[in-house]
């Protein structure tokens, strides 16, 4: 039903494969129901136009049945972890797209906030006219429309897949006189699965009602320099600065009883670290020794030598505010699973360091049990 015919793994300008599967009768079965059924709903977003049809939520004739089976579901996701080397969790969502004369799909990238799916399988299902006909992806450097790398044709059987991240930009050119259907297949990292983010989230929220009170206790001078400073307008993947710093804190103080490294864990970036860069809205050094103990600015500064030189040997106050950053991070930014994957390695070396009250969720998150 679905084997590749011919596939090409590419890394610039982001990682994608594209190429062409030796699709079976079946799927010109599914191509005549999708050109003759109703149940398509309008879909308008700023940057694009496109009919769709969840095709897991939707009453399918039984001659299509096999659409929805584990046999075709798993042969889907065996592709594209082959393709990616990647995990991915057991949840999909297969819809079907329809661009008419006219729609297009303007440059985006997908890229996938906390809880959205990771990687993605677009599969043509109508037969290629010509090129001015349009319906082409393209695959792009930037957001500017004149930087196109590659064009891939929407031959019946084209496939173009990707892995989602700040930079996997993609379009489609507009569709000139015909009906241009696919189906997408949207996969999800195990560490970005909505199930995931919403155990890190409870761990957050039981962190946060455990040590609000004793977090704007012992910080209440910080957390009053970071209002001061509208650090609740900065920034901070989808959150914001001041928000991600109490959330590191809470989560330390639910494995430390150390307050300088609880501060240091609300304070931690608030000069910028080598991953995250603040600028003018730094707090100068000076105005940082008056709000917090020598001791949480050594713990700071030996978390950042620790980024910095990820191949040392970490002091075990740099491994905790690592596992708080990150947890904190994983449900507020766009996920990377390169710097999943290298966090993991760095937790595999480390995890026994960790408190026994930290080392579940560490093992959880980074698949390590």
């Amino acid at each position: 039903m679905l084997d590749t015919k011919e596939a090409h793994i590419n890394v610039k300008p982001y990682k994608f494969a594209a190429g062409t599967l030796a699709v079976g009768q079946e799927m010109r079965v599914l191509a005549n129901w999708l050109e003759q059924t109703n149940d398509w709903s309008l879909h308008e977003e700023s940057f694009f136009s496109q009919w769709e049809l969840s095709l897991d939520a939707c009453d399918l004739p039984s001659n299509l049945s096999w659409v929805n089976s584990r046999d075709f579901i798993e042969r889907l996701k065996l592709l594209v972890s082959d393709w990616f080397d990647t995990p991915l969790a057991s949840d999909y969502h297969l819809v079907a797209h329809r661009l008419c004369d006219g729609q297009r799909i303007c440059t985006h990238t997908d890229a996938p906030r906390p809880g959205y799916e990771t990687h993605r399988l677009a599969i043509c299902l109508s037969d290629f006219k010509s090129d001015s006909a349009g319906g082409h992806w393209c695959v792009l450097s930037s957001k500017n429309e004149s930087s196109i790398s590659n064009v891939i044709r929407p031959m019946f059987g084209s496939f173009f897949s990707f892995e989602a991240t700040n930079k996997s930009f993609h379009a489609v050119v507009p569709v000139n006189g015909y009906s241009r259907l696919s189906i997408v297949a949207n996969l999800w990292h195990p560490a970005n699965h909505p199930t995931t983010i919403e155990l890190l989230n409870s761990l957050i929220e039981q962190a946060t009602k455990a040590n609000e009170y004793l977090i704007y206790t012992i910080g209440s001078k910080l957390i009053n320099c970071y209002d001061e400073n509208r650090f609740d307008k900065i920034e901070h993947g989808i959150a914001t600065l001041k928000n991600h710093l109490l959330q590191t804190a809470y989560l330390l103080a639910l494995w430390t009883k150390d307050r300088d490294l609880i501060i240091a864990g609300l304070a931690h970036s608030v000069q910028g670290t080598p991953h995250y860069k603040l600028g003018d809205e730094s707090l100068p050094d000076d105005v940082l020794s008056q709000l917090i103990s020598a001791e949480a600015k050594k713990y700071i500064s030996e978390y950042n030598e620790c980024l910095k030189n990820p191949g040392d040997t970490p002091s075990d106050s740099s491994i905790l505010i690592s596992l708080a950053n990150n947890i904190a991070n994983a449900t507020s930014a766009i996920f990377s699973r390169g710097a999943w994957e290298q966090e993991r390695v760095y937790f595999c070396r480390h995890i026994d360091r960790l408190p026994l009250t930290a080392r579940e969720i560490c093992a959880s998150y980074y698949m390590l049990t």
